[in-house]
């Protein structure tokens, strides 16, 4: 895990980062095909000690959101199952614009911002509701798996056609 702040100075020495370097992924623009994922508004328990919207709460929305750019093109838990597949998540790349707090309405769009032959990579942008403000974006990238092999499968050809409509 590699975590960098900005604007935060913290106690202790400094520890350089020793792992692969970070890949810069490009952020889809309006012209993406956005799904609308999750209306909701942050309420007062999920404030953290600062007053804005905690961790746990941002994650969730995305989470939400998953299920939501998934069934766009069939890749719904019903499908999953039936077909003995899973997702497993390989890169999660997560970039606070703003902050959230109790009371702010929050819109959640998604899109497939790549697809690969058994990946692909979602990316997920929150808005404050009211003024259009970007709060954060989660780029999330997985590999479907075949849940019996244990292997990455071939995301079948129909789900693909469907997901190349939305990709971005």
């Amino acid at each position: 895990m590699q975590q960098s702040l900005s604007g935060v100075s913290l106690p202790g020495p400094v520890v350089e980062w020793d792992g692969d370097a970070d890949e810069e992924r490009p952020v889809p623009g309006d012209e993406a095909a956005w799904v609308p994922a999750l209306k909701d508004m942050a309420r007062p328990e999920e404030a953290d000690w600062a007053g804005n919207l905690y961790l746990p709460g941002y994650i969730h929305r995305f989470s939400t959101a998953n299920s939501f750019i998934m069934a766009a093109f069939g890749m719904t838990p019903e499908y999953m199952t039936e077909n003995r597949l899973g997702l497993s998540t390989f890169e999660f790349q997560l970039t606070f614009h703003g902050q959230a707090k109790p009371g702010d309405m929050i819109d959640v769009e998604s899109c497939i911002a790549q697809l690969g032959g058994s990946s692909l990579r979602l990316y997920h942008r929150m808005r404050n509701a009211e003024t259009g403000a970007d709060i954060a974006g989660l780029s999330q990238f997985g590999v479907q798996l075949d849940l019996d092999a244990r292997r990455p499968s071939r995301i079948a050809d129909d789900l693909r056609e469907r997901a190349q409509a939305l990709l971005a």
